[in-house]
């Protein structure tokens, strides 16, 4: 489940991977909630259903300008499966990620997350110019070598670009019932969600993926007022 916010390119190189991923294409669904009407994306992610049938990709409508606990509970109201992955659309996740989960075969009361490692802005304008093959797996594997041998692994638990636990562990919370965004439409909701689970006893441990990483984007620089240095590649 993603939801993305101009990240057109990005999302683009996001969904390469997630099509790609080494499990059978019925075993898993798409869901992406845009939070704008004319960036791009909707028409996009409509597009890309057409033309991979195979996979189940859909476009989750919302009202622009909400906040991304709401487009996220739009997602989840959606979601059919048993395992729920909230990701973002700037982050590429290994093409092995869910069959890596399968193999850890989920429970109930326990979420899965790993560490992301961050690209450079000119790492960032090759992927998506073709010259930087995300598809590539030995890209995610620990210790990262080659071109991102010195990449910036950020390593704090949980701060909600990957969670993946299960639907009953969710809903056996109240969901966001309670949960508050602050410092703006995106902050802290994911790791208070996680707090609250663990308070109320319905979820008892995290587990950290120890030997792979997630490639985060680089998408420029928010001042904290929607002005963006680095928007030539927002879109």
């Amino acid at each position: 489940m993603i939801v993305c916010d101009r990240y057109l390119q990005r999302l683009n190189l996001a969904l390469r991977n997630w099509l790609a991923q080494d499990v059978g294409a019925d075993s898993y669904e798409i869901l992406i909630s845009s939070s704008h009407r004319d960036d791009g994306v909707r028409n996009y992610v409509k597009n890309l259903a057409a033309a991979y049938p195979q996979h189940a990709i859909a476009l989750v409508e919302n009202e622009p300008g909400r906040t991304k606990l709401e487009y996220q509970e739009t997602l989840i109201a959606q979601a059919r499966g048993r395992i729920f992955a909230l990701v973002d659309a700037d982050i590429v996740f290994p093409t092995c990620f869910l069959s890596y989960v399968r193999g850890l075969e989920l429970q109930d009361g326990i979420c899965i997350w790993l560490g992301r490692a961050y690209l450079t802005r000119d790492q960032t304008y090759r992927a998506i110019l073709g010259n930087l093959d995300l598809l590539n797996p030995a890209l995610f594997i620990r210790p990262l070598r080659g071109e991102l041998a010195n990449a910036v692994i950020y390593e704090k638990e949980t701060t909600g670009y990957c969670h993946v636990y299960t639907r009953q562990t969710f809903e056996a919370s109240n969901g966001y019932e309670g949960i508050q965004v602050w410092g703006g439409r995106y902050g802290g909701f994911a790791s208070r969600l996680l707090r609250k689970m663990e308070q109320m006893g319905t979820l008892r441990d995290r587990l950290k993926i120890e030997d792979l990483v997630a490639l985060h984007l680089w998408h420029g620089i928010d001042d904290g007022h929607e002005n963006w240095d680095g928007a030539e590649i927002l879109w």
